[in-house]
């Protein structure tokens, strides 16, 4: 969810701004604890906007590492649940997606805005070693996320 990753940096990233810059007035106009407090205030935000995109990076990490060397197996939609995410009043849906191709269930969920028709056909990579650690291959919010009109 690219937008969600926005927003969060957005929201994160204006607030420690906005706190930077009225410590740094409040700090020279008034008192420099109002400088402390807000510069503290702005470190924190600042950190945690840092274990974000950390732990994004080790998502996106484990998603190129599945897609480049994964073995890659057909799948259907099996079940499609909302989750509490919302986006412009959508809901963000996890589709799971299934395949018995190997003889084992192997199971990934997908979260897009996009309404999906269970039996949709889809394609799962996902870890010789470890089959619970699988992704979706395909991206569903570009072929079907359509804004409501």
């Amino acid at each position: 969810m690219n937008v969600a990753r926005r927003i969060i940096t957005t929201v994160l990233l204006t607030l420690a701004a906005v706190f930077l810059a009225v410590g740094v007035g409040l700090g020279l106009a008034l008192d420099p604890v109002f400088l402390y407090a807000n510069g503290g205030v702005t470190v924190i935000l600042a950190a945690v906007w840092s274990v974000f995109r950390f732990f994004w990076w080790r998502t996106d990490e484990r998603r190129r590492t599945l897609l480049a060397t994964g073995v890659r197996v057909p799948a259907s939609l099996v079940s499609t649940r909302r989750t509490a995410t919302q986006i412009n009043e959508r809901h963000v849906l996890a589709h799971t997606f299934e395949s018995r191709a190997t003889g084992q269930v192997i199971r990934a969920v997908a979260r897009t805005l996009a309404s999906l028709p269970v039996g949709t056909e889809a394609t799962i990579a996902f870890d010789a070693a470890n089959p619970a650690n699988a992704t979706v291959v395909e991206d569903f919010s570009q072929r079907y996320d359509q804004p409501r009109r």
